[in-house]
């Protein structure tokens, strides 16, 4: 038979406190890292005014582009 000992309410309160801010602070660490990823990636697309424009450059159809206003689209 085990015992169960209580703990205090605010020593888990406290705990569950630093549980939070750990996750919190890994989460944001991860947003923020795909961000910038995703926007170096976008960063680096070919521009082209439209998607024929696109076409008449020989990009493929299902490939991502840009628009001069920073649209991303992707050639049909």
């Amino acid at each position: 038979m085990s015992t169960v000992v209580p703990v205090a309410p605010e020593k888990y309160e406290r705990r569950e406190q630093q549980n939070f801010r750990e996750w919190s602070r890994r989460n944001i660490d991860h947003a923020t890292t795909m961000a910038s990823a995703f926007s170096e990636a976008f960063r680096n697309l070919p521009e082209y005014a439209d998607d024929t424009a696109a076409g008449a450059a020989g990009l493929a159809a299902g490939k991502f582009y840009r628009t001069a206003t920073g649209v991303v689209m992707v050639k049909l």
